[in-house]
């Protein structure tokens, strides 16, 4: 070895396919052309699961054949991780209503998702947990949307909220010391007036509420990154022909 070592990423050509195998059950009650009620259950076993490891001192022969050992970070398959839960909505506008009130409806969804996977860092870390939740996946997360839909005038406002959840198990860089982002909840909103049946217009407003995303090494006590997403504004105009 002659060149100073470094770190990298790559792909895997081994890399086996994700195989996923789900059963689902749900249930909708109607009691109006517009308004409903639903339940939903589900399971799912996941064959293969695929997470991003670092391995240390692999060897790397570059084309004048000098060799440096390099810490790589790639794709790998895992063990079997399994994923279940259940959703309930609720969807309904009340047009039973007087006047311009009837043009008022509202949505709402709660969903639970149970997951786990064996740590694949677990013996690099004697403090860390033998299993994990799947990445990215919330263990509780609800939606609440106020509508508005009467003549020209359609209106949106929708508050979404999610729990803590796994979102990278190797992204600090420290092997089994797992990465999670903290709750997250977001504002948006949404006008459009039909000013005639050519003519349009509308106004979108994104994260009203500024939130930040932050992200910590296994206790929120130990921070790993803020990231703010900023109020996004934005209108348009169109016209049909």
């Amino acid at each position: 070895v002659n060149l100073t070592s470094g770190t990298g990423s790559q792909g895997n050509a081994n890399l086996q396919p994700l195989r996923a195998y789900s059963y689902d059950l749900s249930l909708e009650k109607y009691f109006g052309p517009t308004s409903y009620v639903s339940a939903a259950a589900f399971y799912k076993k996941v064959d293969g699961f695929i997470y991003n490891v670092t391995r240390s001192d692999v060897p790397i022969v570059f084309p004048d054949g000098r060799t440096a050992l390099f810490d790589i970070t790639r794709p790998e398959n895992g063990d079997d991780g399994k994923i279940k839960g259940f959703e309930v909505g609720y969807n309904q506008f009340f047009d039973f209503l007087p006047g311009l009130l009837s043009g008022l409806g509202i949505q709402a969804n709660y969903t639970y998702v149970d997951s786990n996977v064996a740590n694949p860092f677990a013996g690099n870390n004697p403090n860390a947990p033998s299993s994990l939740p799947l990445e990215k996946l919330s263990k509780h997360s609800y939606n609440l949307i106020g509508l508005y839909e009467k003549g020209p005038v359609t209106a949106r406002v929708a508050w979404n909220w999610r729990s803590s959840y796994l979102d990278a198990t190797t992204g600090s860089g420290a092997n089994g010391e797992a990465q999670y982002a903290k709750p997250y909840a977001s504002l948006d909103a949404s006008l459009n007036l039909n000013l005639t049946k050519n003519l349009a217009v509308s106004i979108d407003a994104v994260n009203i509420n500024n939130r930040m995303n932050v992200l910590y090494i296994g206790t929120p006590s130990a921070p790993l990154q803020y990231q703010l997403n900023d109020r996004r504004f934005g209108a348009s105009i169109r016209v049909l022909y």
